[in-house]
């Protein structure tokens, strides 16, 4: 049973989930685990959560909010005592061939017990790593 004044953030995920139309890439642990569910989108995916954040009463992030987000947009749901952030990372970003963007949605293996939240393939995974270690 939930506290008062904390997000359901299971019920929360599954219903973006359900609001989805096609597969999307988490990047990371999914929450409660995870601080924040980290999702890797196409432009027009980013367009169609924005809907659905919204719907499901989250906030985009404000541009002059500190520390500075130049690609990734940020959403976030308070409730009570608690918060839940999306942050929908642009694929657009890595600049990948488009046979590489198709291959990595392609081969995502779907969460189980979700229809439309995937990850990412072990061996992108471990392109994925390779690359956030170069990066920082």
């Amino acid at each position: 049973m939930l506290s008062e004044g904390l997000l359901n953030v299971g019920a929360i995920v599954a219903a973006i989930d359900e609001a989805l139309d096609e597969k999307v890439i988490v990047t990371g642990e999914l929450p409660p685990q995870g601080r924040d569910l980290d999702l890797l989108v196409s432009d027009e995916q980013a367009r169609r959560l924005q809907e659905i954040l919204a719907a499901q009463g989250f906030l985009a992030r404000g541009r002059k909010v500190a520390p500075r987000r130049l690609a990734t947009q940020q959403w976030v749901r308070f409730e009570g005592s608690s918060a839940l952030a999306v942050d929908l990372n642009p694929m657009r970003r890595w600049n990948l061939p488009p046979a590489e963007e198709h291959a990595l949605m392609a081969e995502a293996v779907p969460i189980e017990g979700f229809r439309h939240l995937a990850r990412p393939s072990s061996h992108h995974v471990i392109l994925i790593l390779l690359r956030r270690l170069a990066a920082g």
